[in-house]
């Protein structure tokens, strides 16, 4: 990204989603500073990575090869850690949950259920829609 241009972030994820907009969410997800490229198989994957790479070309845009990575049969991306077979979280953003020490008073009781109902009712809350529907008000718990 070139120095000295305002909100140079924003500039690019406009430009890549601009770019990949007839790939995206098919084999392609823009995050932030990163392009990531998914496929079932090998075969596909080699031609989803050429197609890639060619409008990145085509754009006269360019990337390091060393800060890159190509055929990760794993990768972490959002927190979570996207393989072949699914999706997991990634056990280092997990750490201090299952390390957490019993509370020993009644305030890190109350702290522990505080953060638990807040986590219960995101969870309801979240999964009590499906992922085609617009969030857009509270539905009651």
């Amino acid at each position: 990204m070139p120095f000295g241009l305002t909100n140079a972030l924003a500039v690019f994820i406009n430009l890549m989603n601009r770019i990949f907009r007839p790939y995206m969410d098919r084999f392609v997800v823009v995050f932030i500073d990163g392009i990531l490229i998914y496929s079932r198989d090998e075969s596909e994957h080699a031609e989803h990575l050429r197609t890639v790479l060619q409008i990145l070309r085509d754009k006269q845009l360019y990337a390091k090869f060393s800060k890159n990575e190509f055929w990760l049969n794993e990768v972490e991306f959002l927190g979570h850690i996207r393989y072949g077979n699914g999706i997991r979280v990634n056990p280092n953003k997990i750490l201090a949950i299952l390390e957490w020490k019993p509370p020993r008073n009644v305030t890190e009781v109350r702290s522990f259920l505080g953060l638990a109902g807040q986590t219960l009712c995101k969870w309801i809350f979240y999964d009590s829609y499906s992922d085609n529907e617009i969030i857009t008000e509270k539905r009651p718990v």
